[in-house]
């Protein structure tokens, strides 16, 4: 991904865009898999497996909409057209 042109890690718009790319391109799936590989274990346990599932929803969720909020940064870095 490359930032928008004038568009840097030092200035805000910059600095926002690779705090949401990170959180939904790092953070949140790593969570998700490890509330997967988690409820595997619960599972195999005997144990009860639902809130490991709902975990991992919520972290793809999270992915999904900070992956939207680095599309819309994108789009509004062009300025007016």
């Amino acid at each position: 991904m490359s930032p928008c042109r004038g568009q840097t890690g030092a200035q805000p718009e910059g600095a926002f865009l690779n705090l949401v790319n990170w959180i939904g391109n790092v953070i949140a799936p790593v969570g998700a898999g490890l509330a997967i590989a988690a409820g595997l274990v619960s599972y195999i346990a005997g144990r009860g497996v639902m809130r490991y599932i709902v975990t991992a929803l919520g972290c793809l969720a999270v992915s999904g909409v900070t992956r939207l909020l680095e599309f819309w940064i994108q789009q509004g870095g062009g300025g007016v057209s």
